[in-house]
């Protein structure tokens, strides 16, 4: 047996057939990472997106989901059937995408201030969706805190996520405090304020990812 390895051979042999191999390697591996990206970030997106539907449900204590049409300010619906709660799911996602969506048109094109009048039809759409669902679906005396929709919130959303609205939260405070310390407007301070509320909110959302 010859005491040089083959890929050693290959190499002094034909010094160009290990550059064409070292190429096709690298391109495999770009092609690889470029399938896997837009699955991630789809996932990264979706996972926005669930973690608002999640803050409208829980479970009962016998493993029925109950959802909340009005958030912490109403009661809840038990919806019975495991088949219409995942539609329901569905329907509230697709909801928030297409008001979101909405919203950063008409934002770019005629001004947020028209987002005030597309909002009661946003809401009739949510409200005559929703009502299919609700049909026969007796009310729960189930209560939800805010403190569970906040959880329910983060167990939708991984952390990754929350870790970049926690830190876009903390740039845009330190903004603020920028912007008011040149201008000396208070008023603009209010942003900084809003922006630190949803810090803490998405401090709260770390910690209970950690339980």
């Amino acid at each position: 047996m010859s005491p040089v390895s083959t890929p050693s051979k290959i190499s002094i042999q034909n010094p160009i057939l290990m550059v064409e191999l070292g190429n096709q390697r690298k391109n495999n591996l770009d092609s690889k990472t470029l399938k896997k990206s837009p699955k991630h970030s789809r996932r990264f997106l979706m996972g926005y997106f669930d973690g608002l539907t999640n803050a409208s449900f829980k479970s009962d204590a016998d493993g029925n989901t109950i959802f909340f049409p009005y958030g912490v300010f109403g009661k809840g619906r038990l919806i019975g059937d495991a088949d219409r709660a995942d539609q329901l799911k569905k329907f509230i996602v697709r909801f928030y995408m297409v008001s979101l969506g909405m919203s950063l048109v008409m934002g770019a094109t005629v001004g947020y201030i028209w987002t005030i009048f597309a909002f009661p039809f946003a809401m009739l759409w949510y409200f005559q969706g929703i009502k299919k669902f609700l049909k026969d679906a007796p009310f729960s005396d189930a209560k939800l805190s805010s403190r569970e929709s906040m959880q329910n919130v983060a167990s939708g959303m991984n952390k990754s996520l929350i870790w970049f609205f926690l830190l876009t939260s903390l740039f845009f405070v330190a903004a603020s405090v920028f912007l008011v310390i040149e201008t000396g407007d208070l008023f603009l301070g209010l942003g900084g304020v809003f922006f630190a509320v949803c810090g803490f909110v998405f401090v709260f959302m770390l910690r209970s990812k950690k339980r």
